[in-house]
């Protein structure tokens, strides 16, 4: 059954008027019963008023729901303090804003069953932008890390984690502002022995928001997404693959990329500087630096030939 299985943790930040969008698409799951953990982290909204009534509406539906409240801010707190709760073998983080279709679920209760040994399971993903157009990212075969790093194959809406292994490798890197799933990714893997892409069509629908809670540009917020680049590093080194390190410095030669695009040349120099004096190939980590700062994308492709 899936409540045997499949802890689904959200946390919600002022999402009164958005987190419903969510909540109805896990309430049209095709399985049941099911267990969620909704974590209010502080809202100064009526977010927590809005979760405790829908787990109030459904608790007759087949669905579990704790909700709590947790006073120190950062979705990354938030998320340890719904891990805290977990019984389950699985546990599968969600974000407020996104939405499940209703195989969701039970496609990973069908993975699980059918694959004994696995640690990690992750899938597609459909992104609807603010203009309405839409694009796929597809599960991807081949080395999980660099799909990971590349292309955030284990972000929060993308996959499942046994319970253990996300408690053994130390839950959510709290110091970690943005791009905390790329991290926790990385080291979910790490821990893991097997991974798992779930083929077919995607099962989640992440919507864009006008009003980001982590921001939509990246030159502002530089020191807090080089600081997460770092701590991927770290556990690179930590676990003893150092051939991670430069799927790492290529993440940072995009980014050095992506804050030129956006007009802060300045950040842009410091950080592909940086790069090149700490790397073995700084004319090839350039080389994908100004790939990517005039065309945007194809660089993963690229990185794959140079590195």
């Amino acid at each position: 059954m899936a409540n045997e299985l499949i802890t689904i943790v959200i946390p919600v930040y002022n999402r009164a008027g958005i987190v419903g969008r969510t909540l109805k698409s896990i309430e049209a799951q095709s399985v049941r019963p099911l267990r969620v953990v909704l974590v209010d982290n502080n809202s100064t909204d009526n977010t927590m008023q809005v979760l405790t009534r829908w787990a109030e509406t459904v608790k007759d539906d087949g669905i579990t729901v704790t909700a709590l409240s947790e006073p120190k801010r950062g979705a990354t707190v938030a998320r340890n303090r719904g891990l805290a709760e977990v019984t389950t073998p699985w546990v599968m983080f969600f974000d407020s804003d996104d939405e499940m279709l209703p195989d969701h679920v039970s496609g990973y209760v069908k993975a699980i069953n059918a694959n004994p040994g696995t640690d990690i399971f992750m899938r597609g993903v459909k992104i609807v932008n603010l203009d309405g157009s839409q694009s796929v990212k597809k599960a991807r075969g081949g080395d999980p890390f660099f799909n990971h790093l590349f292309h955030s194959t284990l972000a929060t809406q993308r996959g499942i984690v046994r319970t253990d292994i996300v408690k053994e490798a130390g839950g959510w890197n709290e110091s970690i502002s943005r791009w905390n799933d790329l991290e926790w990714g990385l080291r979910m893997m790490l821990h893991s022995r097997k991974t798992v892409n779930i083929k077919g069509k995607p099962s989640v629908n992440i919507h864009a928001q006008a009003e980001s809670i982590t921001g939509t540009d990246f030159s502002t917020c530089a020191g807090a997404l080089e600081h997460a680049l770092d701590i991927c590093e770290k556990d690179a080194y930590r676990a003893g693959r150092h051939d991670l390190t430069r799927w790492v410095d290529a993440r940072r030669a995009i980014l050095a990329a992506t804050y030129s695009r956006e007009g802060a040349t300045a950040e842009a120099q410091r950080l592909l500087n940086t790069i090149a004096g700490n790397n073995r190939a700084p004319r090839r980590l350039k080389l994908l630096y100004h790939q990517n700062r005039i065309m945007g994308r194809g660089t993963a492709i690229l990185a794959r030939l140079l590195l």
